[in-house]
C-alpha cells in the first residue's frame, strides 16, 4: 500500500510531462506499479508518523544527480499531541484531556476553558515538532545538494478547533488562531 501511496502522490504533485511513465491509477484499486519499476525515477517512501520515524526518512536521503521522489505522510501535529518540540513523548493519563466523546461524532470540547487550553498548548507544542522536523528535513536537503532542485509540500488533512462546547473539527467557526506567532523564513 505505501507504493501505492506514492504513486497517487507522483500523479497529484508532478508536472504532468513527468507523469506519462508512471503507472495508472484508475483502473484498479490497489497494486499500482504491479512488478513494474518506474522508469527514471527513484522513489523513496516513509512512514513518517512518530518523530523518529520521520528522522529515519530524512537519514535516507542522499546526494543524486537523477530525477528521485521523496514522499513521507506524517500524521504530525495530531491529536492527542503527546510531543515536545524535541521529539520527547511526554506521558499522558487520557486521549486528549478536556474533550468529551461523542458517539457517532468526532470529540467535543467540553466546558472547562483551563482543559481546552492545555489541550491548544499541546497543540503547539507539537507544531513547534513539525517546524524542528521540517527544518531538519531542509537542513539534510542542502547537505545532500539537492535543495535548489527540491519541491517540499507541506499540508494538512483538517483542521482542529479550540472553542469550548463545540466539535474539534466543526466547520464554519474561526479557528482559533491568535496569539500564534507570525511565520518566518529561514
Amino acid at each position: 500500500m505505501t507504493s501505492d501511496v506514492g504513486i497517487i502522490a507522483l500523479h497529484k504533485v508532478l508536472p504532468p510531462d513527468l507523469t506519462r511513465g508512471l503507472p495508472p491509477i484508475d483502473e484498479s484499486w490497489s497494486n499500482f506499479a504491479g512488478q513494474e519499476v518506474v522508469p527514471d525515477l527513484k522513489l523513496v517512501l516513509g512512514r513518517g508518523s512518530v518523530p523518529g520515524e520521520f528522522q529515519r526518512f530524512i537519514d535516507r536521503i542522499e546526494p543524486s544527480r537523477e530525477p528521485v521522489f521523496y514522499f513521507d505522510h506524517a500524521l504530525l501535529p495530531h491529536a492527542p499531541w503527546r510531543y515536545l518540540r524535541t521529539g520527547q513523548e511526554y506521558p499522558q493519563t487520557a486521549p486528549l484531556p478536556g474533550a468529551i466523546e461523542v458517539p457517532g461524532r468526532t470529540d467535543r470540547w467540553g466546558d472547562d476553558e483551563w482543559l481546552m487550553t492545555q489541550g491548544y498548548q499541546r497543540h503547539l507544542l507539537q507544531t513547534a515538532l513539525v517546524d524542528n522536523l521540517v527544518g531538519r528535513l531542509v537542513r539534510r536537503l542542502r547537505e545532500a545538494g539537492l535543495y535548489d532542485r527540491a519541491l517540499i509540500v507541506v499540508t494538512a488533512d483538517h483542521g482542529t478547533s479550540f472553542i469550548l462546547g463545540e466539535d474539534r473539527r466543526s466547520r464554519g467557526h474561526p479557528r482559533r488562531s491568535e496569539g500564534l506567532p507570525p511565520c518566518r523564513s529561514s
